[in-house]
């Protein structure tokens, strides 16, 4: 399965199962031998595409090629014209920018056709990403300068390379569904590489879809005629490897859902004790919240919030009347969660003035659906923005303080990019380094790999 995966990607995979990069994985993961991660994939407690990552990234920091900012930025404007990017066999296609690292964002999963924009990423060259990623689109202003314009090279040969995609399928169950809409791949000659489905007890299935796809436009046409199949409500392109029935801790089961016009994550903290369940940020759309833990099948005990802006807390209410339960959040953030204005919820949607159960006070631990979680103050994006960690499960859940590679705005009022910066170090210089960090927006990432490519450490 993850000689697969490489060969999908367009790598070789013995390059990169080297003992020492093995030793990475095993250690990240907590495995004695390589047989125990093979094993963790085979019964789908590891994705493989989150064990090949790691295994590049363990060789990408012995290999890297030290280029600064400048040499690149330098580089690219000697071009005099846009970055053409491509795949091949081999890797990415640079033209223009000759030694330079480049990558496809994981936040976004670009795929031809999809508008592309380069960023300059400290150590790292250069990272694709769509022009609509919410990470671009909520960059500082200080940062644009990173920014490179970048096309898609047209391929040389007729049977153009094949480009990752996913899709989430929300239907109501019924015989025959799964043939119906695996029928629409075999017709169109698109190979499946992995499909998952799990149904709730009110028959409402959610079918999670991979496979390979040459341009947007052929995604498109795809989700179109899937959207016609009998008994299916929605369809929707997911931007990172799915979860694969939630990330298990050792007592945490998490599963997430996007929400809203910002695509803002939503997360759902499960004790896999006791079953009751927690819910960070419900930024959006309270029947996609209710439809989550319906399938999750916990009992919802707490609302987590990490800041008080309108893509966070427009499903608060909703979701806290129908289970009756508290919400949470930072003392300092208490204004803003009041105040329509203020948490844009006037602007943005309906007027939203939230009153929470419980504020939290700096450093404070406080136990809730079984786990103990401390709350850290962290301002910068908001006054009262915060993050929430669980030391048991090695989580934190970082609101848009911190993303991968990057933090959050501070053009918004209540913002400061000096705060954000010691809120930034105060995450990184006291956390472990294996700490998986789940952002607001965007995909995961861990405290080590901020503390050596975050270009604001």
């Amino acid at each position: 399965m993850l000689n697969q995966y490489a060969k999908t990607k367009g790598f070789k995979l013995g390059i990169y199962t080297k003992p020492q990069y093995m030793e990475s994985v095993m250690h990240k993961y907590g495995f004695r031998d390589w047989d125990s991660v093979l094993a963790a994939i085979g019964h789908g407690g590891l994705k493989e595409g989150q064990v090949f990552n790691k295994l590049v990234e363990a060789y990408e920091r012995e290999h890297k090629k030290n280029l600064t900012d400048e040499q690149v930025l330098e580089a690219a404007s000697e071009s005099q014209e846009k970055l053409h990017i491509a795949k091949s066999k081999s890797g990415i296609v640079v033209k223009g920018v000759h030694d330079v690292a480049v990558r496809f964002s994981k936040c976004c999963s670009p795929i031809p056709g999809d508008e592309i924009v380069g960023f300059v990423t400290r150590g790292r060259g250069i990272t694709i990403h769509r022009t609509d990623c919410v990470n671009v689109l909520n960059m500082p202003e200080i940062d644009r300068k990173r920014l490179i314009e970048a096309e898609w090279q047209m391929p040389d040969r007729a049977d153009s390379e094949k480009y990752e995609a996913e899709i989430q399928v929300y239907a109501n169950n019924r015989t025959g569904l799964l043939v119906d809409i695996s029928k629409i791949f075999t017709e169109r000659k698109i190979d499946l590489r992995s499909i998952n489905s799990r149904t709730n007890k009110q028959e409402r299935a959610t079918i999670s879809m991979s496979f390979n796809v040459c341009s947007k436009q052929e995604l498109n046409s795809l989700i179109e005629k899937i959207r016609q199949v009998e008994s299916v409500l929605d369809v929707e392109r997911t931007t990172a490897d799915p979860i694969n029935g939630g990330i298990f801790m050792s007592k945490l089961e998490m599963q997430q859902c996007v929400l809203g016009q910002v695509f803002t994550n939503c997360y759902f903290l499960k004790n896999k004790e006791t079953g009751e369940l927690l819910i960070v940020d419900p930024g959006d759309y309270a029947e996609k919240v209710f439809q989550k833990v319906s399938l999750i099948q916990g009992k919802p005990v707490g609302i987590l919030l990490t800041h008080g802006h309108f893509d966070h807390i427009m499903a608060v209410k909703e979701v806290k009347e129908k289970y009756q339960i508290p919400v949470y959040a930072c003392r300092q953030e208490e204004v803003m969660l009041a105040e329509p204005t203020i948490n844009m919820t006037a602007v943005y949607g309906s007027a939203c003035s939230i009153k929470p159960e419980v504020l939290l006070d700096d450093g404070q631990i406080f136990e809730a659906a079984g786990f103990s979680i401390q709350m850290f103050h962290t301002p910068g994006h908001t006054k009262g923005s915060c993050c929430y960690y669980i030391k048991d499960e090695g989580v934190l859940f970082s609101g848009d303080t911190l993303f991968c590679g990057s933090v959050g705005r501070t053009d918004f009022p209540g913002g400061s990019s000096a705060e954000i910066v010691r809120s930034l170090h105060k995450l990184v210089d006291t956390l472990p380094e294996d700490t998986e960090v789940f952002p607001g927006h965007d995909a995961s990432t861990t405290i080590g790999y901020e503390k050596r490519y975050n270009p604001f450490v």
